[in-house]
C-alpha cells in the first residue's frame, strides 16, 4: 500500500495559502531534490535523461537478459522494449511472463548495453568495434532507424581490412546493397582482402561469392592458401580433425573456383600436391592439359581473371623456358581481351572512366609539333577543336553511364548476322535505373565491319517504351572486340518489372557469347535475366554481352 504525506507534523508538503507562499514553494524544490520524504531525481531533467537514469540505475526494471556467452545480467524495462521494437512486443506481449529472465549469447554485453541506450535515446555512439554487432542486433529486433544508421556508418568507414567483415554482416541482415559495395571492395583489392583475419570467419556462400568471379584482382596462390586456410579454421568450428578429407568437403565447390591450370608447375607439385586436397586423377588431369591444352579441364577453370591479364608474375615460365601451354597457344587462335576500364586501358564513351576525347591527343596544343610542321598543321588542329566544341554544344554533354559484367562466360567466333530474326534478351532490375543503351559484339574476321542494327525495348505487357526505337548503322573494329548502341536519351527502368530488348542486326560474321548468366550484381544494381526462346538464339547464340546504365 502506498501512503500519503501527512497534511501536518514532519514531512508536511506545504501546501499554497496555507504557510509558505508559492514563490518560497519553488526556491525550495530548486534547491532540494528532496520534497518531504521523497526523492525528486526527475526534477530539471529531460525525457531521455530520466530514461537513462532508471536504465542505468534499475529503477523499476521488470525484465533480466542474460547476454553474451558468459550470461552476464542486464535489466531494461518492459514498456520501453514493447515501445520500439516489434519483436520484443511479440515476445514480451504474447503471455504475462512471472519468469522473464531471457538468454540472447550470439551478442555480448558492451555491444546489447549500446543497444539499449538507443532505445531508451533514440542515440548510439557506433564506432569500428561495435558497428556489425549493433547491425545484427537491429535487424534481429526490428529497430529500422538504427540499421540504417549502422548502414551508413560501415558503408562510409568500408576499407580493404574490414571488407570482409562488414560483407559476412551484409549477408546476415540481408543488406544487399552494402553487400554488393564490400564484394566490389574486395574483388578490387583481393591480395590484401584475402589474408585479412576476417576471411577466415566468413560463411560458405560470402566465401563462394570471392573467389568464383572473374573480377577477383588476386594471384591463384594467394586464392588457393586463403581458401585452405579457411577451410581449417571452418573445421575447427565445426569440431572436426583438420585432415585433406575434411576440408575437402567443406570447401565443396569453393575448391573448383581456385585456377590451379593457371599457377606455375613447381608451386603446384609442391604446394598443392602435398596438401592432398586433389585428387591424383585431377592432378595428372592438370598436368595433361599443360601439355595438350585441347584436353577437356573440366571442372577446373582455366580462364584468366579480369584483374590479372597481362600480369607477368604469371608468365608460367620456369629456368627461362616456355612452357607447352605457351608454345600451343600460339598455334590456335585466342579471343582478343576485352577492354577493362579498370585497367587503365582505353575505354568506350559511356563506361566509367574517361571519354574517348579525352584520352585523345587531337585537341592537346603542341607548340613544337606545330612549329616542326607549318602553320597548316595549326590551323588544321584549331578548326577540328572548334568543330569538336560546335558538336558538343548541339548535342549536349554526355552523361557517363556503368556498364554490367559481361553475361556469357563463353565467347566464340563466326555467328551470322542476316537480321531475319529478331534477338530478345528479357531482364529486370532490383533497383531503377536508367537505360542507356548496350554493348554488342564486333566482328570476328574484318578487320573494320558495318552493322544495321534495329531495337526497341518492350515492358512486361509487351508494348514499346516510348523513345527506346534505334534504327541506325554502326562500324566496328575487330580489335575493340565491341561498339556500342545508345538510346537518344536515357530511358527510366521501374524497380521488379520485366523488359525486353529486342534486337535485329545485319552484317558480317561476328563474335557470340554463350552460357550465360542468371544474375549478377553490377555497381550495386541486381541484375535478372530470363531466358526467351526464338530463333535467333536457339542455339544459346547471343549478341549482347553487356548494358550500359546508371543507377537512379
Amino acid at each position: 500500500m502506498i501512503s500519503l504525506l501527512p497534511l501536518h507534523g514532519p514531512g508536511t508538503m506545504p501546501v499554497h495559502g496555507l504557510g509558505n507562499s508559492s514563490k518560497d514553494m519553488a526556491t525550495t524544490a530548486r534547491r532540494s531534490r528532496h520534497i518531504g520524504s521523497v526523492d525528486n531525481w526527475q526534477s530539471g531533467k529531460t525525457v531521455v535523461e530520466c530514461n537513462m537514469h532508471m536504465l542505468t540505475s534499475g529503477v523499476s526494471c521488470d525484465v533480466t537478459f542474460l547476454v553474451g556467452h558468459d550470461g552476464q545480467s542486464v535489466s531494461a524495462h518492459r514498456f520501453v522494449l514493447i515501445s520500439r521494437s516489434c519483436v520484443f512486443a511479440a515476445i514480451l506481449s504474447e503471455i504475462n511472463r512471472v519468469d522473464t529472465d531471457m538468454a540472447i549469447p550470439d551478442i555480448e554485453a558492451d555491444d546489447f548495453h549500446t543497444f539499449l541506450v538507443y532505445l531508451y535515446t533514440n542515440e548510439a555512439e557506433i564506432d569500428p568495434k561495435n558497428a556489425t554487432s549493433l547491425l545484427y542486433a537491429a535487424r534481429k529486433y526490428g529497430v529500422g532507424g538504427l540499421e540504417d544508421e549502422c548502414v551508413d556508418y560501415l558503408k562510409e568507414h568500408l576499407t580493404p581490412l574490414n571488407a570482409c567483415m562488414i560483407l559476412e554482416a551484409a549477408f546476415q541482415s540481408n543488406q544487399m546493397k552494402l553487400y554488393s559495395k564490400a564484394l566490389k571492395m574486395i574483388h578490387r583489392n583481393g591480395e590484401e582482402c584475402l589474408k585479412t583475419p576476417s576471411f577466415l570467419v566468413l560463411s560458405h556462400t560470402c566465401v563462394d561469392q570471392i573467389v568464383r568471379p572473374d573480377d577477383l584482382v588476386a594471384e591463384e596462390t594467394d586464392v588457393f592458401e586463403a581458401v585452405d586456410k579457411w577451410a581449417e579454421a571452418e573445421c575447427k568450428r565445426q569440431e572436426f580433425e583438420s585432415t585433406p578429407r575434411n576440408k575437402r568437403q567443406i570447401l565443396g565447390d569453393v575448391l573448383m573456383c581456385v585456377r590451379f591450370p593457371l599457377m606455375e608447375s613447381k608451386y603446384f607439385v609442391d604446394t598443392v600436391g602435398a596438401s592432398g586436397l586433389l585428387a591424383d586423377d585431377e592432378r595428372l588431369k592438370i598436368f595433361v592439359h599443360n601439355l595438350f591444352p585441347d584436353k577437356d579441364i573440366k571442372p577446373f577453370n582455366k580462364d584468366e581473371r579480369k584483374g590479372q591479364r597481362g600480369s607477368s608474375k604469371r608468365s608460367n615460365k620456369t629456368n627461362g623456358s616456355m612452357s607447352y601451354r605457351e608454345m600451343s597457344s600460339r598455334e590456335h587462335r585466342t579471343l582478343p581481351k576485352i577492354n577493362h576500364p579498370r585497367l587503365g586501358s582505353r575505354t568506350h564513351r559511356g563506361f566509367a572512366g574517361k571519354s574517348r576525347e579525352e584520352e585523345r591527343n587531337d585537341f592537346d596544343d603542341n607548340s613544337e609539333t606545330e612549329d616542326r610542321h607549318g602553320g597548316s598543321l595549326k590551323e588544321h588542329r584549331r578548326s577540328k577543336k572548334e568543330h569538336h566544341r560546335e558538336g558538343r554544344r548541339k548535342k549536349g554533354k554526355r552523361k557517363v553511364c556503368n556498364r554490367t559484367e559481361n553475361r556469357f562466360r563463353v565467347q566464340s567466333f563466326g555467328r551470322n548476322c542476316r537480321g531475319r530474326e529478331w534477338e530478345p534478351l528479357k531482364f529486370r532490375c532490383r533497383e531503377e535505373i536508367e537505360f542507356c543503351g548496350f554493348l554488342m559484339f564486333g566482328p570476328c574476321d574484318d578487320d573494320v565491319a558495318t552493322y544495321d542494327v534495329e531495337a526497341h525495348l518492350t515492358d512486361e505487357f509487351n508494348v514499346e517504351i516510348a523513345g527506346s526505337n534505334i534504327a541506325s548503322s554502326y562500324k566496328a573494329k575487330k580489335e575493340d572486340v565491341i561498339f556500342e548502341v545508345m538510346f537518344p536519351s536515357p530511358i527510366h527502368l521501374a524497380s521488379r518489372k520485366w523488359y525486353t530488348l529486342n534486337i535485329l542486326i545485319r552484317g558480317p560474321p561476328s563474335m557470340y557469347g554463350s552460357d550465360a548468366k542468371e544474375r549478377m550484381i553490377s555497381h550495386g544494381v541486381t541484375f535478372e535475366f530470363q531466358q526467351v526462346e526464338s530463333r535467333a538464339n536457339r542455339n544459346d547464340q547471343c549478341q549482347v554481352p553487356y548494358l550500359l546504365f546508371t543507377k537512379v
